[in-house]
């Protein structure tokens, strides 16, 4: 009998699932969701708060694809729950391990790299992880807890650091 839980991955590309399979994920406990919308996105993470027992992993990919399309709509409200969401999975992470991956944009008043919903998401991380590519190098920049880079190759076989 397995005694494992599920691991649940929420997903907003296909080739996600891809990436999942290349590297031997035990699938039959892999569950998938792929939140159609803003809305649909903060009822699963809802929803993982009220069973949140039965998971050993939470991963969410690109928490601002989302967020992103109805900013436009009501900057506000996506505020608001993006931080809802974030204070959801952060209050799960303290018992079981919690990734949360999410796109950045060039801020070009500040001249700088920043995530999309910027601190209403990095804000309720133990870890903030910046992965960038420059001048023919790719390097990994922790920014909390505490500030460090390293460069670092990628290949078929994962990552090599420097």
């Amino acid at each position: 009998m397995n005694t494992h839980n599920e691991i649940l991955a929420i997903l907003p590309h296909e080739s996600c699932i891809i990436a999942l399979c290349r590297n031997n994920v035990e699938l039959s406990r892999l569950l998938v969701a792929k939140p159609k919308d803003f809305e649909d996105q903060a009822n699963i993470i809802s929803n993982v708060l009220n069973n949140e027992k039965l998971f050993d992993f939470i991963s969410v990919d690109t928490i601002g694809k989302n967020y992103r399309e109805r900013g436009r709509e009501d900057r506000t409200k996506a505020n608001n729950e993006i931080a809802r969401q974030m204070r959801i999975l952060k209050e799960i992470s303290r018992t079981k391990p919690v990734v949360v991956c999410n796109q950045v944009y060039q801020n070009i008043n500040a001249n700088k790299v920043e995530p999309v919903g910027s601190n209403y998401v990095t804000k309720w991380c133990d870890y903030v992880i910046m992965l960038d590519y420059a001048n023919d190098k790719r390097f990994l920049r922790i920014e909390r807890p505490k500030k460090e880079k390293f460069d670092f190759t990628l290949s078929d076989n994962g990552f090599t650091f420097a």
